[in-house]
Order: C-alpha cells, then sequence, then structure tokens
C-alpha cells in the first residue's frame, strides 16, 4: 500500500521518485522488509480506523497495527491516532 501511495504521491507532484525506488533504497539501506501479512487481516484493523477517510491511511495504520508495530510517519495524523506512531 505504501509503494502505491508514493506512486499516487509522484502522480501528483509531491514526490520524485517512485513508490518501487524508494522503497527498494530503503530495503538497501536500512534493511526494510515488505510485509506478507494477510491482506484481510489488515483490513479488518484498517476499518476500525474511523479518524480518517484516507484508505491509505487507514490501511497503513492497520497493518502496523496488526503486528502492533512502530510506524515511522510525519503525518500528524497518524500519529495523533496512533499510539505507536513516531517522527
Amino acid at each position: 500500500m505504501v509503494v502505491l501511495e508514493i506512486d499516487f504521491l509522484r502522480e501528483i507532484g509531491r514526490v520524485n521518485e517512485s513508490g518501487e525506488t524508494m522503497v527498494k533504497g530503503l530495503e538497501t539501506r536500512i534493511g526494510l522488509q515488505v510485509s506478507d501479512s494477510v491482506f484481510r487481516d489488515v483490513v479488518a484493523a484498517a476499518s476500525a480506523q474511523s479518524w480518517t477517510l484516507d484508505p491509505f491511511d487507514r490501511i497503513i495504520v492497520g497493518e502496523a497495527s496488526v503486528h502492533s508495530a512502530s510506524l515511522v510517519t510525519k503525518d500528524g495524523g497518524m500519529r495523533e491516532h496512533y499510539p505507536r506512531a513516531v517522527w
């Protein structure tokens, strides 16, 4: 979902690189791993994110919550509503 959102942001001119390029760079630099979560579980967790109407944000937070994982984000809404979000 993050790759898709970054591609969307590129299309509207907010970032310059593709999502795939960014993810591959982070895999190399920091050992980022793409999740292999069951999408049904992520969607169930995302459905509980009623604080936003943005489907990207819901799924990203839902994914983090499935694993009780930290979420590194600049997004103030995510940081406000997901206790494990940091920047």
